[in-house]
């Protein structure tokens, strides 16, 4: 339970730290990327589901702050597909 309060803690800086929606984007790429190495140290599924629940709000979270911003918004989405091919 440690590890899912410190990735969703530190989800939760991430947002607040973004200045960009470039920088937003790898955030939230590198929040999804460090599930399969934190899925192979926890010690129940549970634990797993909820650093995914975190990181699935952190995506969500972002497209809704740059929801009045068509622009930032398409720049985030390109930036984050991008990242995904990686």
């Amino acid at each position: 339970m440690k590890l899912t309060k410190s990735i969703l803690a530190g989800s939760i800086l991430f947002l607040g730290a973004c200045n960009s929606e470039n920088e937003a984007a790898k955030n939230v790429c590198d929040c999804f990327d460090q599930i399969h190495t934190i899925s192979a140290m926890a010690d129940d599924q549970k634990e797993v589901d909820l650093i995914v629940d975190s990181c699935t709000r952190l995506y969500i979270e972002t497209l809704k702050s740059l929801e009045n911003d068509p622009k930032k918004k398409e720049a985030f989405e390109k930036a984050y597909r991008a990242c995904q091919e990686k």
